[in-house]
C-alpha cells in the first residue's frame, strides 16, 4: 500500500501516532493505565516486555526531558524523523 501511495503522491496518516498512549509515559508506568487494564491487545501492540521497544521509549523520554517537554508533545517529533513511507 505504501508504494502505491508513493506512486500516486497520496498522503498517509499513521494509525495511532502515539501508539495507544505508549509514547506518552515512561515504560515503568505502562501497566498502570486504564488503556492497559481495559485493552487485551495493548501489551502485544506496544511490545511490553520487548527490550528493543523499552529502549526506544526510554530514548524518547530522555529526549523529552532534555527539551523540557512532556512525552505527549515530544513523541510526534520523534515519529516525524522516521523514514516515510517505510521501506
Amino acid at each position: 500500500m505504501f508504494k502505491t501511495c508513493e506512486l500516486f503522491g497520496t498522503g498517509i496518516i499513521p494509525w495511532s501516532p502515539l501508539a495507544r498512549g505508549f509514547l506518552t509515559r515512561p515504560h515503568r508506568d505502562q501497566n498502570n493505565t486504564e488503556r492497559a487494564k481495559s485493552d487485551p491487545n495493548f501489551a502485544k501492540f506496544v511490545g511490553l516486555g520487548n527490550k528493543v521497544e523499552e529502549e526506544a521509549l526510554q530514548q524518547i523520554n530522555e529526549a523529552c526531558v532534555r527539551f523540557s517537554l512532556p512525552p505527549r508533545s515530544c513523541s510526534p517529533g520523534a515519529l516525524e524523523r522516521r523514514p516515510w513511507p517505510p521501506r
